[in-house]
C-alpha cells in the first residue's frame, strides 16, 4: 500500500523550460518516485511576491489601502492589498516599499514582515512575503505604476474589509491568506 512508504520523496532527474513569459515560465520535470517509477510534471516559476497590508488611520478609525484592478485570469475586477513580484536584486522588504509606493502612493512609516508562505506548493516554487506597513494619510505622492497596470486606489475601514474577504470581488486566495495571518498576528484569530 502506498500510505505505509516511510519515504515519501522524490527525485527530479531532469528538468525543461517549455515555455517562457515575463512573470513566470513552465517547466516539465521528469521525476523518480519513492518507488523508483518515473513520472512527468509540469509546474510554474516564478519570483517571489509580496503583500502589504498597509494601515492608515482616518478620523481615529483603523483602515486599509486598498486596490481594485481588473484580473485576467478570472475576468473580472479584484479587491486586493497593494502587492507585486520581487524585482531581481531586491529584498522581500525592499519590493514592499516599491510595490506600495509605485501602486499606492504611500511610503510606509514602519513596515514589517508578519510571514511568507507557498502559494501553490503543488506546481509552484515561489515565496510569498506579507508585509504590514503603517502609513500617512496626509502624505501620499504619486502612483508610478507599470505599463500594463490600470488600478485604483481607496481605503477602506478594516473591519468591513474583513467582514467582504471571502466574497466578490474580495476574493483573491492569497490576499485572504494574507489576511488570515495579519488577524493572527494581530491575535485576533
Amino acid at each position: 500500500m502506498k500510505d505505509n512508504i516511510d519515504n515519501i520523496e522524490w527525485k527530479c532527474i531532469s528538468k525543461k523550460e517549455v515555455f517562457k513569459t515575463r512573470i513566470m515560465s513552465v517547466q516539465e520535470s521528469t521525476c523518480l518516485s519513492p518507488q523508483q517509477e518515473e513520472h512527468t510534471f509540469i509546474t510554474l516559476d516564478s519570483r517571489d511576491w509580496v503583500m502589504v497590508i498597509a494601515e492608515i488611520m482616518v478620523d481615529d478609525v483603523l483602515h486599509f489601502v486598498l486596490v481594485r484592478q481588473w484580473r485576467h485570469g478570472s475576468a473580472r475586477i479584484s479587491v486586493e492589498f497593494p502587492g507585486g513580484i520581487i524585482d531581481e536584486g531586491e529584498t522581500p522588504e525592499q519590493a514592499a516599499r516599491r510595490e506600495l509606493l509605485e501602486e499606492t502612493g504611500y511610503e510606509p512609516s514602519e513596515l514589517h514582515l508578519i510571514t511568507q508562505f507557498s502559494p501553490n506548493p503543488a506546481i509552484m516554487q515561489n515565496t510569498q512575503y506579507v508585509f504590514v506597513a503603517r502609513c500617512n494619510p496626509t502624505t501620499r505622492k504619486d502612483k508610478n505604476l507599470d505599463d500594463d497596470e490600470f488600478l485604483t486606489v481607496f481605503t477602506e475601514k478594516a473591519d468591513t474589509v474583513i467582514q467582504k474577504f471571502g466574497h466578490a470581488p474580495y476574493d483573491h486566495s492569497l490576499h485572504a491568506a494574507g489576511l488570515f495571518y495579519y488577524l493572527k498576528e494581530k491575535g485576533l484569530v
